[in-house]
């Protein structure tokens, strides 16, 4: 017994439709007309704009979590320098790193100049801002605390 379909190897197997001899129209006919497959087209086409959509989302919030993260980083490390900081004066000071990001601290003492001069670890209220540029918008982040020093321009 051959295991070959009737009509041998190469058979060609057709099929037939209840119509012979013509091409099925209406309710007979199978596979999709134009204008279905121009439709699943354009849900195919609006479903892959929305994805590349929410994945461009997705890479621009990971590029701005990141910035904030490295500004974090900084600030903790120029905050920690100036609560390390033995003596602090009231003023503004500001610095840079070479990667872009800048730094402004305003320093304020919460006791007159004239009524501390002789006594020691005068509270501070240290205002730190780190600035970067993303794009055409300047972000920032803030940092507070409150150290205890003394005055800078004492006199033992």
């Amino acid at each position: 017994m051959s295991s070959f379909p009737a009509g041998g190897l190469f058979a060609c197997h057709t099929r037939h439709s209840k119509h012979s001899g013509k091409w099925p129209t209406g309710r007979d006919a199978d596979g999709f007309t134009l204008f279905e497959t121009l439709v699943a087209t354009l849900i195919m086409a609006v479903a892959l704009v929305v994805v590349l959509q929410l994945f461009s989302g997705g890479l621009r919030a990971n590029t701005l979590a990141n910035q904030y993260t490295l500004a974090l980083f900084h600030a903790r490390q120029q905050m920690e320098a100036l609560l390390l900081a033995r003596t602090l004066e009231d003023g503004r000071i500001h610095g840079d790193w070479p990667d872009g990001y800048a730094w402004t601290a305003d320093i304020t003492s919460h006791m007159e100049p004239d009524s501390v001069l002789k006594e020691k670890n005068i509270p501070f209220t240290i205002m730190l801002t780190v600035y970067w540029q993303d794009g055409r918008r300047q972000r920032k982040l803030k940092l507070s605390s409150i150290a205890l020093a003394d005055r800078s321009n004492e006199t033992e």
